[in-house]
C-alpha cells in the first residue's frame, strides 16, 4: 500500500491518511508518496516506518547538514523554506481552532534567517568528540560542523575538540555561546580538570570559561565580560542566563510586543527572564518584572542598570503568586514556559483590572489552551502574528494581544 504525507507530527512523523486511518510514518517528507512497515498500534493511530519513496516530495530540496538524516535536530531540512513557513503558519491556526476554540485565523508569519542563526548550542561529549543525541533511537551523532548555529560557534568546533583529545576528561556536555565575535564556553561534568580548562581558554575566539559540576555554573576563566545587544540594548548575561537563541528574529518578536503594549501605561511582565523584554520596551511605560529564578532577578536589575533604565523594577516568585487581584495593572505582559499559564494565574487574571494581555508563546497548544481559558472570563483574541524564530525545525514562535471586551 502507498501512503500519502499530507502532515507532519510534532516530533517529525509523517502523517497519512487512508480510508479514515491514521498513519504516523518515520521518516516520512511531507508532499510524498511512499511505502511502510508497520511498527505498532495505539488507540486509533498506526505508526509505521518507511521503506521507500514511490514519489518524491515537489518541496524536496537537498539538507544542508552532513548529518540531517542521522541526527534528527532539525527534522526541515529537506523541504523548502516557503513549505516550512506555510507548515507553521497552517498549524498554529489549526490548533487555535482545534484547542482554543477560535475561528479560522490568517495569521502572518515572520521569516528569519534559515541558517547560521542560533547563537547557543548545548552539545554531547563522548571521548573526543562532540555530537548531538537523537531523540528517537538515543545515539550519539558526533557533528563537524551545525549549520542552523552562528559562525563563531562552527569554526571553534575542531579547536574545543582538540583540547579533549587524550585527556580523561570527565566533560559530560559543553555550551557554546557566541555574540558574533567571542564565545563564552560552559563545561559540565565530574571533577574537572583544571588543565583542561586552562586550555580552554587559550582558545583566541573564548573570552570567557564556566564549569557546573552540580548547581549553577561556576566562573573558572573571563577576560572580559560577555554581551549580547538587541535593538540599542546590551544585556549581560552568564552561562545560566536563559536568552534568545536568534537574535534577528528576537528584535522582530519585540518589535512586535512593543507595537501591541504601545506606551504610557503602567505594565507588569510575568515570568521577565533577565529583563530583555521588560528592557525593551521601558521606554515610555513603566515596567514590574516578575520571575521565579533568583539570579536571573539579578542579572534582570544590573542589565536594567546597564541600559540606564530607571523607570523599571523586578521581583522574584512565582507568577501565580505574586500576581495580585487588587494591583492596579491593566496591561499584563508575559512570555511563559512551554507549559503555559498556571491554571490558578488565568483565574487571577481573570477576577482582577487587567484589561489586555500581550502573550508570547512558543508552544501554540499551550496558549490556546490558556486563551480558551481567558475567554471565560470575557477576553478575546484580537491580533496574533508568528516570527519564525526556530527554522528547520518545526518549533514556532507568536505573539498575540488579548483584550477584555
Amino acid at each position: 500500500m502507498e501512503y500519502y504525507i499530507e502532515d507532519l507530527t510534532d516530533d517529525g512523523q509523517g502523517v497519512a491518511k487512508v480510508d479514515g486511518k491514521v498513519y504516523f510514518i518515520e521518516n516520512g517528507q511531507l508532499g510524498e508518496r511512499c511505502e511502510a512497515r508497520v511498527l505498532g498500534q495505539k488507540k486509533n493511530i498506526t505508526f509505521m516506518e518507511k521503506t521507500k519513496t514511490v514519489e518524491v516530495s515537489p518541496y524536496h530540496v537537498e539538507p544542508r547538514c552532513p548529518h540531517f538524516y542521522e541526527c534528527d535536530g532539525c527534522s526541515l531540512q529537506n523541504i523548502t523554506y516557503e513549505k516550512e513557513l506555510a507548515l507553521k503558519k497552517t498549524h498554529i491556526e489549526n490548533t487555535l481552532l482545534r484547542i482554543g476554540g477560535e475561528k479560522k485565523w490568517d495569521i502572518p508569519i515572520l521569516p528569519g534567517e534559515e541558517y547560521g542563526y542560533r547563537n547557543k548550542v548545548r552539545l554531547q561529549v563522548k571521548g573526543e568528540k562532540l555530537g548531538y543525541y537523537n531523540r528517537k533511537s538515543h545515539h550519539f551523532v558526533p557533528i563537524s560542523t551545525c549549520p542552523i548555529a552562528g559562525e563563531v560557534i562552527n569554526r571553534n568546533l575542531k579547536a574545543i575538540e582538540q583540547v579533549l583529545q587524550g585527556k580523561d576528561h570527565r566533560i559530560e556536555k559543553i555550551e557554546i555561546r557566541e555574540n558574533g565575535k567571542e564565545i563564552q564556553l560552559g563545561v559540565i561534568g565530574k571533577k574537572i580538570s583544571p588543565s583542561i580548562l586552562n586550555a580552554f581558554r587559550k582558545i583566541s575566539d573564548i573570552i570567557e570559561v564556566q564549569m557546573k559540576e552540580k548547581g549553577n555554573y561556576k566562573n573558572f576563566y573571563r577576560k572580559k565580560k560577555f554581551y549580547q545587544t538587541i535593538g540599542n540594548y546590551q544585556y549581560e548575561l552568564s552561562q545560566d542566563s536563559f536568552f534568545q537563541v536568534n537574535l534577528m528574529t528576537t528584535k522582530i518578536l519585540y518589535d512586535e510586543i512593543k507595537g501591541f503594549v504601545g506606551e504610557g501605561k503602567k505594565i507588569l511582565e510575568l515570568y521577565c527572564g533577565i529583563g530583555s523584554i521588560s528592557i525593551y520596551i521601558a521606554e515610555h511605560n513603566e515596567i514590574t518584572g516578575v520571575e521565579i529564578v533568583e539570579k536571573a532577578v539579578q542579572d534582570a536589575k544590573r542589565n536594567a542598570r546597564l541600559n540606564d533604565i530607571r523607570n523599571i523594577s523586578f521581583l522574584c516568585g512565582k507568577a501565580e503568586d505574586l500576581f495580585r487581584q487588587k494591583d492596579p495593572y491593566k496591561t499584563l505582559v508575559v512570555d511563559p514556559p512551554r507549559a503555559g499559564l498556571h491554571k490558578k494565574l488565568v483565574e487571577r487574571i481573570g477576577q482582577s483590572k487587567v484589561q489586555e494581555i500581550i502573550y508570547t508563546s512558543c508552544n501554540p497548544a499551550t496558549f490556546a489552551r490558556d486563551l480558551k481559558r481567558l475567554k471565560k472570563h470575557g477576553f478575546q483574541l484580537k491580533e496574533i502574528t508568528a516570527v519564525d524564530q526556530f527554522s528547520q525545525t518545526l518549533h514556532v514562535e507568536c505573539v498575540a494581544l488579548i483584550q477584555k471586551i
